[in-house]
């Protein structure tokens, strides 16, 4: 569990979200920092990463995103609110949110959630990049910068912002190799889920911040919403 600090007016859902943070660290045996922070704290900046819960129907949180996005440690941003409407209006490319919870926050929406990140940042130590070779070249691409991979006409295509590379091996490989960072959405992707902004549920589809749009089949929606706590 990252370091985290709750970006909240509201001294009730403060303490809820904590006490939920720390029970989480009791029965996951695990150690981290809690910081309660009104709109007023200035974000430190941090060469770790770390967890950032802010309330989404603050007119301040777009500000306090901003700042946190501005710095070079890519942190995650968890976004609260009473309604999925003002979750959904916070939502932008630049704020890319790990998770979006309704108050009263839940505690297994909460769990799920930390559970998938504690879980990427496990599959993030085994290794940072994809590696493959074709003849005698060999490339990498650094997990991070994949959007996705996905199968087509019997291949499978790994794709970046700034370009597509066939790559030899399958998707069930790949799901396997890489680990929790990356969601089965539908039998042809396979999505890295820090890259997914948002799904549209009568389409079936997913928008990813780089405004690609990939589809989603009902199973892939299901690990979606489980995953990111949707």
């Amino acid at each position: 569990m990252y370091d985290t600090y709750i970006y909240d007016e509201h001294p009730a859902d403060q303490r809820h979200l904590r006490d939920l943070l720390v029970q989480y660290q009791i029965r996951s045996n695990v150690e981290a920092d809690i910081t309660a922070c009104t709109f007023a704290d200035k974000p430190a900046e941090r060469a770790l990463t770390a967890m950032y819960m802010t309330d989404a129907a603050d007119s301040r949180c777009a500000a306090l995103v901003t700042k946190l996005r501005a710095q070079k440690t890519r942190h995650h941003i968890v976004l609260t609110a009473p309604s999925f409407g003002q979750l959904v209006q916070a939502m932008t490319a630049q704020t890319l949110p790990t998770g979006l919870l309704l108050k009263p926050v839940g505690e297994a929406e909460l769990f799920r959630l930390l559970q998938a990140v504690d879980k990427e940042a496990a599959a993030a130590q085994c290794g940072d990049s994809y590696s493959w070779s074709v003849k005698a070249r060999r490339y990498s691409i650094a997990l991070e910068q994949i959007l996705y991979f996905e199968s087509r006409h019997k291949k499978t295509f790994l794709a970046t912002n700034a370009q597509e590379y066939e790559v030899p091996a399958s998707l069930d490989a790949l799901e396997a190799q890489l680990g929790a960072r990356f969601i089965r959405t539908h039998r042809s992707y396979l999505v890295n889920q820090r890259h997914i902004l948002a799904y549209d549920a009568g389409a079936m589809t997913l928008t990813l911040d780089d405004e690609s749009v990939v589809y989603l089949s009902r199973a892939g929606k299901a690990r979606v919403k489980e995953v990111l706590a949707w």
